[in-house]
């Protein structure tokens, strides 16, 4: 249904006529949650999800909320290898490592 004939339906447009019965608002912004994000798809939006990237790791306490799914977290959320702490693992911090261990005073590098 579209009652204000915005050409988007109902269950899916902020600026709707009412929100009905069928209208589940967890975070009350208007917006039906079924609109709305769900990162880790447990039926939950973001904004009521108290585990948003299901790492186990709360949010509150979760350095990356939106950990990708296949990384590997460290206690405090936080994404393993994330050298420049961007929440992902990618040819950035490659670079970084490898610039610390071939680098000027590394082991393996030039140096004094």
């Amino acid at each position: 249904m579209d009652c204000n004939n915005n050409g988007i339906l109902d269950e899916c447009d902020v600026a709707d006529c009412s929100c009905e019965a069928w209208c589940d608002d967890c975070d009350s912004d208007g917006i039906p949650d079924s609109c709305e994000d769900d990162y880790d798809g447990d039926g939950l939006i973001d904004d009521c999800d108290p585990d948003i990237d299901d790492d186990g790791v709360l949010n509150v306490e979760d350095v990356c909320d939106y950990t990708p799914f296949s990384a590997q977290t460290e206690p405090d959320g936080s994404v393993r290898g994330d050298m420049d702490d961007d929440c992902d693992v990618d040819l950035v911090d490659f670079a970084l490592i490898q610039t610390r261990f071939t680098g000027p005073g590394s082991v393996h590098g030039g140096g004094d």
